[in-house]
């Protein structure tokens, strides 16, 4: 079984057909892309893998369950994210609390717990799992650093984190 499978993905927009019968094969520790010009559908098939658009029609499987009309969050907490070509990170901050900011809103935490400090235990939790990030990425020895003083590679595996959340 392959860790992403998908079987007839497609997506219309009226009556544009962006991505059309799409099957395709991923095994765990493959790497694998998508190459054609401009304007011939690709960004359009992650976005649909990945739930920024609903499918119209085919299905979508990760680890062997069906993803196919998971919302972008629930396919995340899944282990299934994307990054972007251009990584918009928080610069001025430190690793840490870029991908703390970031997991806020899974954290559930309200801006105004955190200003007034009674976030407590929900705030100390954030941060372990930030660390648990971090740790995973690789990035453990640059906690601390700003990210504009990470070299490229270093800002987007960043940028990873501060998109898994979970």
């Amino acid at each position: 079984m392959a860790l992403l499978e998908l079987r007839g993905v497609t997506k219309k927009f009226g009556g544009l057909v962006a991505v059309n019968n799409f099957d395709m094969d991923i095994n765990e520790g493959e790497i694998r892309a998508l190459i054609d010009p401009n304007g011939a559908g690709k960004t359009t098939a992650f976005n649909v893998i990945t739930g920024y658009y609903p499918v119209t029609r085919g299905e979508s499987r990760y680890e062997g369950k069906d993803i196919t009309h998971l919302k972008p969050h629930e396919i995340a907490k899944r282990g299934l994210i994307r990054t972007f070509q251009l990584t918009t990170l928080f610069m001025e901050f430190t690793v840490l609390k870029g991908i703390m900011v970031a997991r806020h809103l899974h954290a559930g935490l309200s801006t105004i717990q955190r200003a007034l400090g009674t976030a407590g235990s929900r705030e100390r939790e954030n941060e372990a799992k930030s660390l648990e990030i971090i740790e995973f990425l690789g990035l453990g020895d640059f906690k601390y650093e700003l990210a504009c003083n990470l070299p490229h590679g270093h800002q987007r595996a960043v940028g990873i984190g501060l998109g898994s959340g979970y």
